[in-house]
């Protein structure tokens, strides 16, 4: 065909080009595919140079895509990841110019070809970045043109992909904490947290709740071990703020509230050592007063003991008043009354004689 011919005649061509080898990679003939591939690309490379209208640039991004499919089904991987990125690279444009359900799909099976590339290269992390990308494309628009069926599908499939991602951090920041790679622990922890927070979004039930709090806790442990004081206060905070939910969850049980009140110490014990003592001492009023109803209700040794530590708590912070006097006094009364009626709980005596000392020293 001659090259005066119209565009309408050679983009026919360059379709028919490209029918004809959909046949021939339908059965097997991966050669012959590529060959009318190629002369279908060459064909859409010269109409989007002179047209550079959107369809002439949409069907240049489906050559390079057909292209790459051949080479990741010969095995060159590297070849069919530089196709695939070509027309990514056409598709991210148009999208930017036209947000169409046609280039909001092509761009979405961009990312999707891509993350399959990375899975066979075996780079999980870059893999589980396209696939996210790309059903997160596919969310929207379902959302955007009301699409159920499609939005209750990709939910299911985003989930296990989230799941299976959750999974790889969890192990790759195990490794690290066992081999002692510090930077790395904080790293995958903030990755792994990331993850969990999307999850607890899809799925929010109370077991979900109580783990996203569970491995804030932990990350504020790390940082804390690593003298970030600032970071664990900020970790302490949020896995609080889920555990009060939590509590409103659960109906505000027994071990739940006794389980908020320790959670309320956390981000005291960072501020105090950071010598703000005025916020130490509102967490620690707060832990107080679950622990003093809880111990009102129940009247056990346990809930004794834990009023007994705020009472401590609250003395650390205000040691040098009156009430800081008053509370160190109450907290050795009360362990003093534990380690009698307790002879055989060591823990009572020793906390009793340590407080004994701090009355001394008063």
């Amino acid at each position: 065909m001659k090259e005066t011919e119209t565009v309408e005649a050679r983009r026919y061509l360059s379709l028919s080009y490209g029918q004809i080898g959909n046949i021939a990679e339908a059965e097997g003939k991966l050669a012959e595919a590529r060959e009318y591939y190629e002369k279908s690309l060459e064909i859409h490379l010269k109409l989007a140079k002179e047209t550079e209208t959107v369809e002439a640039r949409r069907d240049l991004s489906l050559s390079y895509s057909r292209l790459g499919n051949i080479a990741k089904s010969e095995g060159h991987l590297a070849q069919a990841r530089e196709y695939y990125e070509k027309s990514l690279e056409i598709r991210l444009n148009l999208a930017e110019e036209r947000k169409t359900v046609e280039v909001c799909r092509d761009l979405s099976e961009s990312y999707e070809q891509l993350g399959c590339i990375a899975k066979l290269e075996e780079n999980i992390i870059k893999m589980f970045e396209y696939y996210e990308k790309s059903h997160e494309i596919i969310l929207k628009l379902a959302e955007e043109t009301e699409m159920v069926d499609d939005l209750e599908i990709e939910s299911t499939e985003i989930v296990d992909i989230l799941k299976s991602k959750w999974r790889t951090y969890f192990n790759l920041l195990n490794n690290a904490i066992s081999q002692g790679r510090r930077s790395e622990v904080r790293e995958f922890f903030e990755k792994f947290l990331e993850i969990e927070l999307k999850l607890a979004e899809k799925e929010i039930t109370v077991e979900d709740f109580y783990k996203l709090s569970t491995n804030y806790e932990r990350f504020g442990e790390i940082a804390e071990s690593e003298g970030v004081l600032t970071k664990a206060r900020e970790f302490y905070k949020k896995s609080l703020e889920i555990d009060i939910k939590f509590i409103e969850e659960t109906k505000k049980t027994i071990e739940g509230r006794r389980y908020l009140s320790g959670k309320y110490e956390r981000p005291g014990d960072i501020a105090e050592a950071e010598s703000k003592r005025t916020e130490a001492c509102k967490y620690y009023e707060k832990s107080f007063e679950i622990r003093l109803n809880l111990m009102k209700e129940s009247g056990t040794a346990e809930s004794y003991d834990d009023l007994a530590f705020s009472y401590y708590k609250l003395g650390c912070v205000e040691d040098s008043s009156t009430r800081g006097k008053i509370s160190f006094f109450i907290a050795f009364m009360i362990w003093r009354t534990l380690a009698e009626f307790h002879p055989d709980v060591t823990k009572y005596r020793k906390l009793c004689d340590n407080c004994e000392l701090l009355a001394i020293l008063l």
